[in-house]
Order: structure tokens, then C-alpha cells, then sequence
């Protein structure tokens, strides 16, 4: 009990100094640091089963874990080369209603292609970083009641966001491409808390919760010279507050060593909203305002959807000789509610069915694993407007653990290696889509002389992915684990 105290105070401590801000690492990585990554809904896997089965932790010893892991990350998009006639032009004019017209400049939202603030460009990211894994679990009733506590810290920035619109918009900020469930969603900190409880021989029950935030920033805004909008002044007010998201999990043993497990993970986002107020001086003196509700933004960052998980595992314990367990699930996720990460949902996202089988090795103190996973793409073929980057998912990983006693301690070391490819799409926009990339220069545009531009101009379009683009990448992973048995 001292133990699980000491533990208890050093782990809440690490959360309130910095605190946990997704779960999206453990989705797309598995539980890391153990032989069974991508079974954690249906193997125990130590601590890390507050979050994925809360109540496996009712047949965990008591321990506590530091796990190091290196996560690798390779993400490749590369664009098609954009034909030369594609370009809007910097200067022509649209015929409206009579010949000649007005400027196109001051009827569209669209920037001439020369004048844009980045080139167009895609991904191509190689990055190694560090995580430590850190947890306890503990018997309060022994075989009857457990609990336990999970903490990731994932690489040197606890909250990272980053905000893109999947289409034309872009063209006005990065103007690139990414992979969409990745990049800075596979950065940020987990925390997750678990309690398991027996109440029959046959019947385990869990429940945990995971930390999540929603965050809100509001920006007042004052130019004293409506010519000079370089001497903004700005003032800012920002809250981080605290969002709980549960898990649940029900698991049945029909028969000695064969368990079979129902999970229940709801819906899962860091929301980001915010508003402004700017006050603009005139050049008479007087002034002129925008309300607050007039400036909003909402953004949503590590956006998960329900997940319900389903799974079986028989496990013959070694005795005097060799042992064996196998294990399967299905994880399925109800995509089509997503949000990107402008708050909005995209058009025809998919739900998923994530497989997921393995099988070990016992002989005595010692346990090999192999698993297996195929994670298929919620995206639809992005032949239209949006270009949301994903590709499905193969992985594969090898894990060892042995115990072994140092004096009085008993000991539970171990390696493990994951791999997982993004196997390779290719995207080619068609104006056949249900969606497609619009003509920014109509059939009606002008020269400056009055005089249509030729016909060889064709579609016109600033979107950076068009008229197409190609992806592929991998998710590597080494960790190690050490836990003290008690």
C-alpha cells in the first residue's frame, strides 16, 4: 500500500505539472513499451490497460512501469506536376454584363497563382522522438479489485496543434499538403486512469477515463490608424480547461484461460474555439467596429470517434513446461462523425474495422509475441475538392519479457519492435467528382484588350492538390520495458 501510494502522488504530480493532452498516439501505436501492442483491448499490458481494457488491470500484479520508447516517423507526399495553363493569372478582367467587365480580382476569393506566400508544396518528414511511459497498478482486493494509472509523455511540446484546411484555402496560408491523422496528433500526452472490478468468477468489469482539454482564446484587436495596419495592438485572454473522456469494458471467461472482451471508447477532441473584437480608428476620428460574434473560430485537434472493440484471448499457462496464448479483435470507428481540424466534417468518411491478431511463447519466466494489424482508411478517394492525405495501415511487431529476481525484487524486463507501412496511394482529381476542384477563371474571363483568353487556359485552379498527388510512409517504433513487481 505504501508502494501504491508513493506511486499514486509521483504520477498525479507529473499530470498537474504537465498535463496529459491526447490519446491519439496510444490509437495509432497501441500500447507501447509491451510484447502485445496492437492487443492491448483483449491481452493485459500492465498499466496501459487503464486506458485501452480497464478491467484487465484485475489480473495484473502489483507493479509499477518506466517504459522508454523511440517512435519513428516517415511521411512522404509528393504532388504531381501542375501544367503550366493551370496558373491564374495575375492581371485579367471577367465579363459580367457587358463587354469588358470588371476586374476578377474584386469579385473572387482566389489570388493570382505568382502572388501566393508559399509555393505549393507536400511532405516529406523524417522524425525520430523520444516517449516515456510511466504507470502503476494495484490489487486493492486481490482477484477482485484493482486500479490503475497510465502516463505517455511523447516527444518536448505537451499540447502541439496544428490548423490546415483540407482544399482550396490553403492555397492563402501553407499551401501544402499532410498526412490528415498524423504529424502533431501522434505528439501528444496521454494520461488514463482505470478501475477493475470481478464481481463474479466469470465476469470483469472496467471503466476508466482519459484527459482531454477545450481550450478558448479571445483576441481584442485596436488600430489606431486605419492607413497603418502595422501598428496593431493586440490583447489577449486564454483559458485551458480540463475535459474527461470515459472507456468501458466488459470481458466474460466461459471456459478456463479463454476470455472474450467488449470495449466502449467514446468520442475523444481537443476543441479550440475562439473570438475577437477589433476596433479600427477612421481617418475623420471616428471609429468603427466588428462585434465578438462576428470573428469566431473553432478548431478541433486529435478528433477520435466512437470506437467499440471485440476480442477474444485463450491463454495455457506454461506449469513446469512450455505455454502458449493467442488473441484476436476487431476495433470499429465510426469515422463518419469526424471533425478535421477546422472544426468541420468532411463528406463521405467511412466507418472502419481494425483487425488485430497475435499469438506467444511461454517457457518458464520467459514470453516471446508476435501480432499482427490492418488498419483500412476512413477517406474516400479524394478526386474532388478536399485533399485529406491517408493511407491504410499494415503492422507488424516482435516483443520479449522475462522475470527475474534482483535480491528481494522481483523484476519484468522486456523489448519490443513495431513496424507499421502506409502502404502507397495515388490521388488524381477528375471534374467528374461529386465534388470537384471549381474553375477559378470562368469560360467568360477577358483579357484586359476585351478579347477572351484562348481556350487552352482550361480549368484554372490554386488548390494545392491538384491535379494530383501521391503518398506512402512508415510508423517505427523500439521500446523497453522495466517493472517492479510487488
Amino acid at each position: 500500500m505504501r508502494a501504491f501510494t508513493l506511486s499514486l502522488v509521483v504520477l498525479v504530480w507529473c499530470a498537474l505539472v504537465r498535463p496529459a493532452a491526447g490519446v491519439t498516439f496510444l490509437e495509432v501505436m497501441g500500447a507501447p513499451h509491451t510484447r502485445h501492442p496492437y492487443l492491448a483491448r483483449v491481452m493485459p499490458v500492465g498499466p496501459a490497460s487503464a486506458y485501452f481494457n480497464p478491467g484487465m488491470l484485475v489480473e495484473d500484479p502489483n507493479t509499477v512501469l518506466i517504459g522508454p520508447f523511440v517512435h519513428y516517423e516517415r511521411l512522404r507526399v509528393r504532388l504531381d506536376p501542375r501544367p503550366p495553363e493551370a496558373d491564374v493569372p495575375r492581371v485579367f478582367l471577367q465579363a459580367l454584363d457587358a463587354p469588358g467587365g470588371e476586374a476578377l480580382t474584386a469579385h473572387s476569393t482566389t489570388l493570382p497563382t505568382a502572388d501566393l506566400p508559399r509555393p505549393r508544396r507536400g511532405q516529406d518528414v523524417s522524425r525520430a522522438v523520444f516517449c516515456v511511459g510511466q504507470g502503476t497498478s494495484t490489487q486493492v482486493i486481490p482477484g477482485r479489485l484493482a486500479v490503475g494509472l497510465y502516463l505517455l509523455l511523447v516527444g518536448d511540446a505537451f499540447h502541439p496543434q496544428e490548423a490546415r484546411f483540407a482544399d482550396e484555402r490553403e492555397q492563402a496560408f501553407s499551401n501544402r499538403l499532410g498526412y490528415e491523422l498524423y504529424g502533431e496528433r501522434l505528439s501528444a500526452v496521454a494520461f488514463a486512469f482505470g478501475l477493475a472490478g470481478r464481481p463474479l468468477e466469470w465476469l470483469t468489469l472496467g471503466a476508466g477515463i482519459s484527459l482531454g482539454f477545450a481550450s478558448e482564446v479571445r483576441v481584442a484587436g485596436y488600430y489606431p490608424n486605419e492607413e497603418s495596419p502595422e501598428d496593431l495592438q493586440l490583447r489577449t485572454t486564454s483559458s485551458l480547461n480540463i475535459r474527461l473522456q470515459p472507456q468501458f469494458s466488459v470481458s466474460v471467461a466461459p471456459l478456463e484461460g479463454l476470455s472474450v472482451s467488449v470495449t466502449l471508447h467514446l468520442p475523444y477532441a481537443n476543441v479550440t474555439r475562439g473570438r475577437g473584437d477589433f476596433l479600427i480608428r477612421a481617418s475623420d476620428g471616428g471609429a468603427e467596429g466588428s462585434r465578438a460574434h462576428d470573428m469566431e473560430l473553432a478548431a478541433r485537434h486529435g478528433d477520435l470517434p466512437w470506437r467499440v472493440g471485440l476480442g477474444a484471448a485463450y491463454v495455457r499457462a506454461p506449469g513446469s513446461g512450455f505455454g502458449f496464448g493467442v488473441g484476436a479483435q476487431a476495433v470499429i470507428a465510426q469515422w463518419s462523425k469526424y471533425r478535421d481540424r477546422a472544426g468541420e466534417r468532411p463528406r463521405g468518411w467511412s466507418e472502419t474495422v481494425t483487425l488485430a491478431a497475435g499469438g506467444e511463447l511461454l517457457w518458464r519466466a520467459h514470453a516471446w509475441a508476435v501480432n499482427l494489424q490492418w488498419v483500412p482508411s476512413p477517406v474516400p478517394a479524394q478526386t474532388g475538392r478536399t485533399n485529406y492525405v491517408d493511407s491504410p495501415r499494415l503492422g507488424f511487431s516482435l516483443g520479449w519479457e522475462s522475470r527475474f529476481q534482483v535480491g528481494p525484487i522481483q523484476l519484468l524486463a522486456g523489448v519490443n519492435l513495431s513496424a507499421q507501412a502506409l502502404l502507397p496511394v495515388s490521388t488524381t482529381k477528375s471534374p467528374e467528382a461529386a465534388y470537384p476542384v471549381r474553375d477559378e477563371l470562368p469560360d467568360t474571363a477577358v483579357g484586359l484588350d476585351g478579347a477572351p483568353l484562348p481556350e487552352a487556359v482550361g480549368l484554372q485552379t490554386n488548390n494545392p492538390g491538384y491535379p494530383g498527388y501521391s503518398s506512402s510512409g512508415w510508423l517505427l517504433g523500439f521500446g523497453a520495458t522495466l517493472r517492479v513487481l510487488f
